[in-house]
This record gives structure tokens, C-alpha cells and sequence, in this order.
């Protein structure tokens, strides 16, 4: 973690469980994770970090990220809500990066 990004992880750990929770053996893609958090922050009107900055405050916070094929992953997390699972599922498909 690069100096003054440690000021990011009590944003994480106050936005975070409003969309995941710990899983052990569970992932979530974290372009889907980031996405979310930023609509989560911003109708809390709250700043948020750039990509590079979440992946390490993540990885700081011990959810390590992984390759899946041609994608990373965030492990041990699992969104709350089944709908909101299948909402970004089928947004994921309407994105272009």
C-alpha cells in the first residue's frame, strides 16, 4: 500500500458489507465489486478510490485478489443479495470496457 491509501480502508470497511460478506471458498469478480461500490459511495455521497487503490486497500484488508481465466477475482466473498447477484450478472453482459 502506497502512503495516504490507508486513509481508503474505513470507506471499505463501512461500504463493504452493504453488498458482500465473508465466504470462505467464494469469490466475486472485482470489476462487478468495484462498480457497485462506486454506486454505494456515490449515493452516500461519499468519495471513492481509484481501481489501483481499491485492489491493494483489499488485499490489505486480507481479501486477496486472483486470475480466473481472463478476469480477477476478490476471494472469500459473496454478495448479500441473490437479486442484486443477478441484476450485476446481467448488467456484466450490457458493460464495455
Amino acid at each position: 500500500m502506497n502512503p495516504g491509501e490507508d486513509r481508503y480502508i474505513p470507506l471499505l470497511v463501512d461500504l463493504l458489507p452493504e453488498l458482500v460478506h465473508e465466504s470462505p471458498g467464494a469469490s466475486v469478480l472485482l470489476m462487478d465489486l468495484y462498480t457497485e461500490l462506486l454506486h454505494v459511495a456515490a449515493a452516500a455521497g461519499k468519495p471513492f478510490m481509484p481501481l489501483g487503490v481499491f485492489v491493494r486497500c483489499m488485499r490489505s484488508l486480507g481479501y486477496p485478489r486472483t486470475r480466473r481465466g481472463s478476469t480477477y477475482v476478490v476471494n472469500n466473498l459473496r454478495w448479500i443479495d441473490a437479486d442484486l447477484a443477478a441484476e450485476i450478472a446481467s448488467n456484466r453482459a450490457k458493460r464495455t470496457n
